[in-house]
């Protein structure tokens, strides 16, 4: 479905209930199409700049990390550009590496299972009996490595984000505990790539 079609459904469906956050998940525009074409959401930016909040899924957003920090860096330029600050909603990325990746770029809100499913360790996802082996001990039971996994990926996200608030007040790189220099050159390549 064309994105204009999109936001006109979006908008008769959702914008009847006033009293209610509205978000529209942007989704490819033909059947064959495998990623967002980022012209046609630059295009109609004005359009959804009236939701409070723009979704894309990080499949759809690009078909590489680099790609998706640009296209989320040309949805957020084109929403600088008319002075509007709406938030992008990344979902299905919620991890260690790619969440601070995709917040330089542009991207304000993420969510995903991989928090649950995975264990945040040191800058690095990894499988949560792995983790447990290292940092609790071979003999804990499943139930309580998922308990404690969870728990510890609850701090380490809440620090991620204080992280973040940080690099927002400066844009400092060296805020981000981990992969700083990864986070810093990927940015650099992004604003290379939309300067283009």
């Amino acid at each position: 479905m064309p994105i204009t079609d999109q936001i006109e459904r979006a908008k008769t469906s959702i914008f009847k209930f006033d009293n209610h956050l509205k978000e529209l998940l942007i989704k490819p525009e033909t059947p064959d199409q495998q990623t967002l074409k980022i012209k046609s959401i630059t295009d109609n930016i004005s359009d959804l700049s009236s939701f409070d909040i723009i979704g894309v899924t990080e499949k759809e957003i690009g078909t590489s990390i680099l790609s998706r920090m640009t296209n989320i860096a040309k949805i957020r330029t084109s929403l600088s550009a008319i002075g509007k600050e709406t938030p992008i909603h990344v979902f299905g990325s919620l991890d260690t590496i790619t969440t601070p990746l995709y917040f330089v770029s542009g991207a304000d809100i993420f969510d995903g299972l991989t928090w649950l499913r995975y264990a945040f360790c040191d800058g690095y996802t990894m499988y949560k009996h792995n983790y447990s082996a290292v940092n609790i001990g071979v003999n804990v039971k499943s139930h309580n490595i998922d308990a404690n996994c969870w728990y510890h990926n609850y701090y380490y996200l809440s620090d991620l984000k204080l992280q973040m608030r940080r690099y927002l007040k400066d844009g400092d790189f060296g805020h981000f505990s981990y992969h700083t220099d990864l986070i810093r050159n990927s940015y650099a390549n992004v604003i290379e790539a939309i300067g283009d």
